[in-house]
């Protein structure tokens, strides 16, 4: 997993105590050992959007607003 989009400006660390960030990568292992768990997760926090994924998808994106 990586946390990107990263805000932590000095204002922001001030007023909400610390760092924000509202993305997430999932990048899965080359032996799928986890897919069905994450995609599943995935599927259901994203529900609201489009995906389109194809068969060698290896990354999944998580974005909160």
């Amino acid at each position: 997993m990586y946390v990107t989009n990263i805000l932590d400006e000095d204002w922001r660390m001030r007023e909400e105590g610390g760092p924000y960030a509202d993305t997430l990568i999932a990048e899965l292992a080359d032996n799928g050992y986890g897919w069905k768990a994450i995609s599943k997760i995935h599927e259901e926090e994203t529900e609201d959007f489009e995906r389109a994924f194809d068969g060698d998808q290896t990354k999944l994106r998580f974005w909160w607003d």
